[in-house]
């Protein structure tokens, strides 16, 4: 099933309201459009049935065109308000909204009303009929109402015709039939995307198409892409064929869709292509083209072929002269010894046939050239790259239109200088949700062999190439299929500074009472690293002393932090300046996040948990330590969750006291209530991988656990609402929560609802032989218990409590005959709100119904999808822990939360306060 992408506001895809299809014929025919245009159905609410005609996000969001049949009198345009929409065209949609004359332009305005997807799957080689486009002459449209008025909101085409005025003013241009029949071509009003395509005096085309409108008091075509402007080849005349005509595709075919394996793609291979359509439409795909070189031949492996990038003649450049949208492409030839050595610059004609270079799941556009053509000029001004952000590069949406195409990235990062395949990732806001882009070494002259890669945390002040769209996956953090491709080494400007922590340490990393502990970095910089300095207190309320680190040699510098006395917590920091006066600090958000440890003879669990920070990591992160405390869980439950967790069993303040470990099994086996002494490395990035530990204190790579007696673990009384904002405090620990109400069932979890009010997630992850719902002969909605006794973890993004056996379920109660669901889609204010780092959200649906509860930030992303499945009527509680979906923390800042089901969706504002 494919997956829609969808803004913060779209429009709501909702269920037929039940009212009778109107045909759009009965709306637009009128016997006599000379002397009067207007719908006899103005004012009245209507339904109709049709197809996508013009994709909504070609012309602003929110407003497309439908068809239920081709032909005069079969379309309408579609005005949505406020809501933008993202359809595809040849979709299947039910649209319920008021016919309006809008400047005599007959539109269905759905802003207040309704539309529903009833298909979303196209077959280009089957497409429905009224996705057909309708032949018309130039005399009928500019004979005005009496010829035109039949074809407002139909698809069009009007072929033979020439460019009789390149400007009209306002994005406009005219086309005529030679014989004083013209009219006028429009972009999409207020269009996002819009045609790529430059009109020039008298040139020919075999077509114009697109939708025809009525604006201004003109009628006037308004094709959606490069492809609905053929330019008829005439090579006498100097006419050809535009690269935008069979590089652009609609934006709907630049989203990523989810097969029936649930595995993404993208249908963003060229209308023009055999790989779109297959053989029976070879004769389309040959082109005839005019470009100047901008990568040669002879610098990218083609095997024994020869491949280089053209920049089409007319379209390469935006009018200020940089590189344009779909304005490349990378040409291919099978004989490299029959091809002339093509330069930077190179004008030259090349005739080909398009397809698809496929790499699964990329589809990169090519031409496969069918003749060596002569050089026509040398040292030709080529576009100069265009800057664009690593988003555009990570956004399929944006990024297939720069394929080929040379950009500009500034300002940037090298995030991974380790890849496999690419020389490094680079990004040039660290701070976005958006993750880097690979810069490939396909160029000969960056070879990895031989060019040095620049080491993380490089500032690069420039790096242009082209848009390689190669290889990769769509989900993969570091795997992406759009990558940038450098000409050489002087393609990548590296800059000055700022000074960039590599790796920083401590000796001791559990120091004793008094010890010195020496603090360790080192600090690479573009420039040169002239200071370095560590900040540290004594206590959360302590004043900071600066201490000068030495340079060791190289990019190692130390400074000591002196020994202070039994007990004491120590805070730190780090800043390192260089000699253009930029500084770094380390950790970057001292106010959410700092170093630090205990001088302590006596280090104990509560050491390593412990933190002033509401998300904050171990400050023993990565350090080796030695703890002692009682196992709360059996060997049993180690080999279901692959972690023991112990406590120290205190009676009082039990806040921090709780850590998870993995003893591996030739170190040794202890059952719950030994009482153990464990040295391991404490880890807080995540086992096997982040979004299922991270974020979660352990002990890895145990070295040592001695099993010193028995204790019976203590269980700690706490609610829902009690711990609602102290989480972290509680990670790991033994709890009990009493009176308990069963309030919602998931796949892999349930949602309980304590004496307090409040609610909180409830999991068996850690049960082995029988299932949680054996336990309980059952949990559903409604079953009540009188106690649930767990372990209160983070894992897979949530926090939860644990249950390890039948006992930490209490007596049980079946839920009442009598359950009361919910009338109507309902959305509770998120609570507390606002809120850190957690919040509940309640929420209920009356039916059976594919519900998703999705976070969005102010610009309208997708921060974290919390629920998407098939739910049963009924009331819901899930928890917010302020992490993105790949397991990072994210800002303070509003946020929206959205429930999203049966077509309708409830909005409701979040405040996040860290």
């Amino acid at each position: 099933m494919r997956r829609t992408l969808l803004v913060m506001l779209a429009l709501v895809l909702a269920v037929s309201l039940g009212y009778a299809q109107t045909d759009i014929y009965d709306i637009q025919y009128v016997a006599d459009p000379a002397n009067d245009d207007a719908s006899p159905m103005e004012d009245q609410e209507v339904t109709v049935h049709g197809w996508i005609t013009f994709e909504p996000m070609s012309a602003g969001g929110n407003k497309f065109w439908v068809a239920d049949d081709a032909g005069a009198w079969n379309g309408i345009y579609v005005y949505t308000g406020d809501n933008d929409c993202h359809f595809g065209f040849g979709w299947e949609v039910e649209i319920t909204g008021t016919i309006e004359e809008y400047y005599n332009l007959t539109e269905l305005n759905a802003s207040e009303g309704t539309v529903t997807v009833i298909n979303d799957v196209v077959d280009p080689n089957n497409l429905p009929a009224a996705c057909a486009y309708t032949t018309v002459s130039a005399t009928d449209l500019a004979g005005g109402a009496a010829t035109a008025e039949q074809y407002e909101g139909v698809l069009i085409m009007v072929e033979d015709v020439q460019c009789t005025d390149p400007d009209l003013g306002y994005g406009e241009w005219e086309v005529g039939d030679g014989a004083g029949n013209n009219f006028a071509i429009d972009n999409p009003q207020d269009g996002v995307y819009g045609y790529s395509h430059t009109p020039m005096q008298d040139m020919p085309y075999e077509y114009v198409r697109g939708a025809l409108t009525y604006t201004y008091n003109v009628y006037k075509i308004v094709p959606e892409i490069a492809y609905d402007l053929k330019v008829a080849v005439d090579t006498e005349e100097g006419w050809y064929i535009p690269i935008p005509w069979f590089q652009q595709v609609r934006p709907m075919d630049m989203t990523i869709q989810y097969d029936a394996n649930d595995e993404p793609y993208t249908m963003d291979q060229s209308y023009a292509s055999l790989a779109r359509y297959g053989d029976d439409y070879e004769d389309t795909t040959f082109v005839t083209c005019h470009g100047i070189v901008t990568a040669p031949t002879g610098l990218y492996y083609a095997g024994d072929g020869v491949k280089f990038i053209m920049a089409d003649y007319n379209e390469g450049a935006d009018g200020d002269g940089n590189s344009a949208p779909w304005s490349a492409v990378l040409a291919y030839h099978p004989n490299a010894e029959a091809f002339p050595t093509l330069f930077v610059g190179d004008e030259i004609v090349f005739p080909g046939y398009v397809d698809e270079y496929d790499t699964d799941p990329a589809h990169m556009t090519e031409l496969w050239l069918t003749a060596a053509t002569p050089v026509i000029s040398g040292n030709n001004p080529v576009p100069v790259p265009t800057v664009v952000n690593t988003e555009d590069l990570r956004d399929p949406m944006r990024a297939e239109q720069w394929g080929n195409v040379f950009v500009d990235v500034q300002n940037s990062v090298v995030t991974n200088d380790g890849l496999q395949y690419e020389i490094m990732a680079i990004d040039d806001n660290l701070d976005d949700d958006w993750l880097s882009i690979n810069v490939d070494d396909d160029s000969d002259s960056l070879n990895r062999a031989e060019y040095p890669i620049p080491p993380l945390g490089t500032v690069l002040t420039s790096i242009n190439g082209w848009v390689y769209h190669h290889f990769g996956a769509f989900d993969a953090e570091f795997d992406w299929v759009y990558k940038l491709v450098p000409q050489g080494p002087a393609s990548i400007v590296i800059g000055e500074g700022p000074p960039n922590y590599l790796s920083v340490g401590r000796n001791p990393g559990a120091p004793m009472a008094d010890e010195d502990v020496t603090i360790t970095a080192e600090i690479a910089d573009n420039s040169q690293v002239t200071s370095a300095s560590i900040f540290w207190k004594i206590g959360n309320d302590g004043s900071w002393t600066e201490v000068a680190m030495t340079n060791t040699g190289g990019i190692e510098w130390e400074g000591t932090i002196p020994g202070q006395a039994e007990g004491s917590l120590v805070w730190y920091y780090l800043i390192a300046e260089d000699d253009i006066e930029t500084t770094t600090t380390y950790p970057s958000d001292i106010e959410n996040d700092m170093l630090g440890f205990w001088n302590t003879d006596n280090l104990d669990i509560y050491n390593v948990q412990y933190t002033p920070f509401a998300s904050g990591w171990s400050p023993y992160e990565g350090n080796l330590v030695t703890l002692t405390g009682v196992v709360t869980t059996s060997s049993a439950n180690f080999n279901t969750y692959g972690g023991h967790f112990i406590q120290l069993n205190v009676t009082d303040n039990p806040e921090f006291s709780g850590i998870c470990a993995t003893i591996p099994a030739e170190v040794a086996a202890p059952e719950m209530g030994d009482i153990v002494t464990i040295t391991g490395t404490v880890d807080e990035e995540g086992e096997e991988y982040a979004y299922k530990w991270g974020g979660n204190t352990k002990l890895l790579n145990v070295v040592d656990c001695q099993i010193n007696g028995n204790e019976t673990p203590v269980f700690y009384d706490v609610t829902c609402a009690g711990i609602a904002d102290h989480l972290e405090e509680w990670e790991s620990v033994l709890v009990q929560f009493t009176d308990i109400e069963i309030t919602s069932v998931n796949s892999y979890d349930w949602t309980f609802e304590d004496a307090s009010g409040a609610t909180f997630l409830l999991d068996g992850d850690i049960v082995i032989d029988d299932t949680l719902e054996a336990w309980a002969g059952g949990l559903e909605v409604g079953t009540t218990l009188d106690a649930v006794r767990g372990i209160i973890t983070y894992s897979f993004g949530s926090w939860k409590v644990e249950v390890r056996q039948p006992s930490d379920l209490g007596e049980s109660a079946a839920p009442e005959s009598e359950v009361y669901y919910p009338v109507d889609f309902v959305l509770e204010q998120n609570y507390p709100n606002p809120f850190n780092p957690t919040t509940h959200i309640r929420y209920g649906v009356p039916n059976t119904a594919r519900v998703q509860v999705i976070v969005y930030n102010q610009l309208g992303q997708v921060v974290r999808e919390i629920v998407d499945e098939v739910q049963d009527a009924g009331y819901y509680s899930v928890v917010w822990d302020g992490m993105t979906s790949q397991g990072t923390v994210v800002a303070s800042g509003t946020y929206y939360l959205r429930l999203l089901t049966d077509g309708r969706q409830i909005v409701r504002k979040m405040a996040l306060v860290r």
